[in-house]
């Protein structure tokens, strides 16, 4: 199941948001942090959402692409875009996105 994009105006504090995203994605690449393992997500990978908790604004089954991948103090991570908001990059920990075939 695919989610129509949803265009939506940002105001100035959401649009800061999104860049320090964006930011934060260059300072991760250029520290050498992302994820080079085997197993690892990479950039265009499609995953869905697997594990949603309260309060998260994407559900289960949610499809996205991966941005990058990162691993920092042991832990994994990954900036996705869902498919509904395909500007905004989102972080997201292991385990709450896994891979999909399409």
């Amino acid at each position: 199941m695919t989610e129509e994009p949803r265009f939506v105006r940002l105001d100035a504090a959401q649009e800061d948001l999104v860049r320090e995203a964006w930011d934060t994605i260059d300072m991760i690449r250029e520290a050498g942090l992302e994820d080079t393992s085997p197993d690892a997500l990479r950039k265009g990978d499609r995953v869905e959402k697997a594990q949603t908790r309260p309060g998260d604004t994407h559900q289960n089954g949610a499809l996205a692409t991966v941005e990058m991948a990162f691993i920092a103090d042991g832990h994994r991570g990954a900036f996705v875009r869902f498919d509904s908001h395909p500007h905004i990059p989102v972080f997201v920990v292991e385990g709450r996105v896994r891979r999909v075939r399409e």
